[in-house]
């Protein structure tokens, strides 16, 4: 029988989003696990994968919100414990915190279906809560991915970029942190390059999204995906610290508007969109995308003091 009416429990989490540490679901020997390091999230298991940040922030705000519809009393016995799917638990919730642990205990649902048996360690009673929450917690894994290809990271700056087809280097892009300018490096001579092109560039970049990420044991081998010898990789790098490191294979061998990929930091194959800029990157003289095309270097004009015209005819020189 349930005894107490919603206005009379207390929420069920205690949380602020800034001080939690770890997220962690656990479903018999199944297991997620996604942790905060340096304000970014990362799925530590089953995979080692960039999260979601959205998704985690949406689930700890519902859980702080989280309020029991009612409360059963404690079952005086475990029988009654295993009729509400809490012995064992159908699934457990834990969220680390850097000075406390919070767990929750999800069962089974309700004769109505629209609602779920819950209790946390440390409180008495069982809780029954909507089961939207529950059907929050996924053991998807994909669905705790961050989507994006690319992941940058907001506090780190890109400052080199190489792109090979091969062996071949199609380019070589270095920022010179000192004045904010970047330089072709590759192919030699080295050349000015244009910061707006390279900009919009890392912009175009990082919003690259993954259509599928493909099994672990998948069946597929690399050469069938063309990418035992890439046609292209891409490497951003801040200082010597690799910030992403893509190939990019063949064509999708049912669909010719993917392509096959491989995230070589993160060891995983996905399938994306075939976007025109790949094609670009791709081609003998993709360098030409980045090159400045002014003939000097951009320059305050409010600071020009004078302006000297000669003509090489020996006509004069005009002084403005």
């Amino acid at each position: 029988k349930q005894q107490f009416m919603p206005e009379t429990i207390p929420p069920i989490f205690d949380l602020d989003n800034a001080q939690v540490l770890a997220i962690e679901l656990r479903r018999g020997k199944r297991r997620i696990r996604i942790v905060n390091k340096e304000s970014r999230w990362l799925i530590e298991s089953p995979i080692r994968y960039p999260a979601l940040r959205t998704r985690i922030t949406g689930l700890l705000n519902e859980a702080r919100k989280l309020t029991p519809l009612s409360l059963i009393p404690e079952p005086s016995n475990l029988d009654q414990l295993t009729q509400h799917g809490l012995n064992p638990p159908r699934l457990k919730l834990r969220i680390e915190g850097r000075t406390t642990n919070q767990e929750l205990h999800v069962g089974a649902l309700t004769l109505m279906g629209d609602n779920v048996y819950m209790r946390t360690p440390g409180r008495t009673g069982v809780f029954v809560v909507p089961r939207y929450f529950r059907d929050d917690l996924t053991f998807d894994v994909n669905r705790w991915r961050n989507p994006k290809l690319i992941h940058f990271s907001p506090d780190r700056r890109v400052d080199n970029i190489i792109a090979k087809t091969g062996e071949q280097v199609q380019f070589a892009l270095q920022l010179n942190v000192t004045n904010n300018t970047w330089k072709l490096t590759q192919p030699a001579p080295a050349k000015r390059a244009d910061a707006d092109r390279i900009r919009r560039f890392l912009e175009t970049a990082a919003n690259w999204r993954v259509t599928k990420y493909l099994p672990e044991n998948t069946p597929i081998i690399l050469e069938t995906m063309g990418l035992q010898s890439p046609s292209l990789q891409l490497r951003f790098t801040e200082d010597t610290n690799q910030l992403a490191s893509i190939d990019f294979g063949g064509s999708h061998t049912n669909n010719p508007g993917l392509v096959y990929a491989h995230d070589t930091l993160f060891d995983t194959l996905m399938t994306i969109p075939r976007a025109n800029t790949l094609d670009r990157l791709s081609q003998s003289r993709a360098w030409q995308l980045f090159g400045d095309h002014r003939l000097v270097d951009n320059f305050d004009t409010n600071k020009v003091a004078r302006i000297e015209i000669e003509a090489r005819s020996g006509t004069g020189k005009t002084i403005l």
